[in-house]
């Protein structure tokens, strides 16, 4: 008589398994809030641990330690959090915010962190223009300034702040003593 087949286990043996996280937004940038919604971890306990892309979070968007999440009687729990600025995280890529649970449970969900873009209103200017710029994917509420790079000189142009989303725009003036023609480029320098 062939033996009985087994009823799958979808708990490993040392009592780990995953339950769903949601992240609104899930695209976000060093120093954005974010919240982080779970559901079905261990009943009435708490959360022990997150981390970004391996960089653990000590603290909450409200000061609070990570620990004084508490999940319901059904598992369910929610955390504003800071996307932390390290080197880790400004690199443009996907993470994994990983959440861990007092009973040993832990949910996963992927964070995006764009790439930095920058456009101009013009390619091509004359002394004395204006120029008009846009950002984004820069650090959140990051002051930010801009210098127009001529004849092997950095003239300091303009400064402007990341809201915090990242996003950002900026005018300046095209200096007056360069050389015609030239070729020169805008630099853009935040204050990490």
């Amino acid at each position: 008589m062939p033996l009985p087949i087994p009823t799958p286990i979808l708990d490993s043996a040392v009592g780990y398994r995953g339950f769903p996280l949601t992240l609104s937004p899930s695209t976000a940038v060093p120093g954005q809030e974010v919240v982080l919604i779970g559901t079905g971890a261990s009943y009435n306990g708490n959360i022990s641990q997150i981390s970004v892309g391996y960089i653990s979070i000590d603290s909450l968007s409200g000061g609070n330690q990570v620990s004084s999440i508490s999940t319901d009687s059904s598992g369910n729990f929610s955390a504003s959090l800071v996307i932390p600025n390290t080197s880790v995280t400004r690199t443009p890529g996907s993470y994994t915010i990983r959440v861990l649970d007092s009973g040993g449970d832990f949910g996963e969900v992927t964070l995006r962190i764009p790439s930095r873009i920058v456009s101009m209103s013009t390619d091509s200017s004359g002394r004395g223009s204006t120029v008009t710029m846009a950002g984004s994917g820069f650090f959140s509420n990051d002051y930010l300034q801009v210098y127009y790079r001529a004849d092997q000189l950095e003239h300091p142009v303009g400064t402007t702040t990341a809201n915090t989303y990242g996003n950002w725009t900026a005018e300046f003036t095209v200096p007056l003593n360069l050389s015609i023609p030239s070729i020169n480029s805008v630099e853009i320098r935040d204050s990490r």
